[in-house]
């Protein structure tokens, strides 16, 4: 939150801040979104793992990945092994940090990190209730080289998927992480 902000109104996981020049804006604790990603049985092509949720705002259904904000003192990293167990009911033997972004920076202070979770074991939890909850109705693999297909009709349309989706191919090709966190602030 800007030091020069006033009147934060706490709602939850985030706070609505009146900035005295700027207007009001969304404060919101980071949050971790994860790209569960597996070879085919052939070994020749990959596979990404997608919850297809209802989104009420917007009154639509669509493929997103796993993820949510961060809990108190967790590591972003300990928040995306939590995450991916409580939506899929998958634990990883590795996640890596491929990047972070801002979920609309113009109106929100809100950080997503971007994990791909590799070598992914079913746990045995039980996700029905976390799911419920969330409005997940599904986990299921769609083979990387339909993603774009699944953008261009409207199934992908989750910002923090598409922006996960786009750290993703740079990862992919070897591109060093980039971090806003490295970044100085104005």
């Amino acid at each position: 939150m800007a030091s020069d902000s006033t009147d934060p109104v706490p709602f939850g996981f985030f706070s609505v801040v009146r900035h005295p020049t700027y207007g009001w804006y969304v404060d919101c604790r980071d949050a971790v979104v994860v790209v569960p990603v597996r070879r085919t049985a052939t070994r020749e092509a990959l596979e990404l793992g997608f919850l297809r949720m209802v989104r009420r705002p917007v009154d639509r259904e669509g493929l997103e990945f796993p993820g949510g904000t961060i809990d108190g003192r967790e590591a972003p990293v300990e928040a995306a092994a939590r995450e991916l167990v409580e939506e899929t009911g998958l634990g990883a033997g590795r996640l890596e940090s491929i990047g972070e972004f801002f979920e609309a920076p113009g109106r929100m202070a809100f950080r997503h990190h971007v994990f791909v979770a590799l070598n992914l074991e079913p746990t045995g939890q039980d996700v029905a209730a976390s799911r419920s909850a969330e409005d997940i109705l599904d986990f299921s693999w769609v083979p990387q080289d339909r993603t774009w297909e699944l953008i261009a009709d409207g199934s992908i349309h989750a910002g923090p998927t598409l922006c996960s989706l786009l750290h993703l191919a740079r990862w992919m090709r070897g591109d060093p992480t980039p971090s806003v966190s490295r970044r100085p602030p104005l």
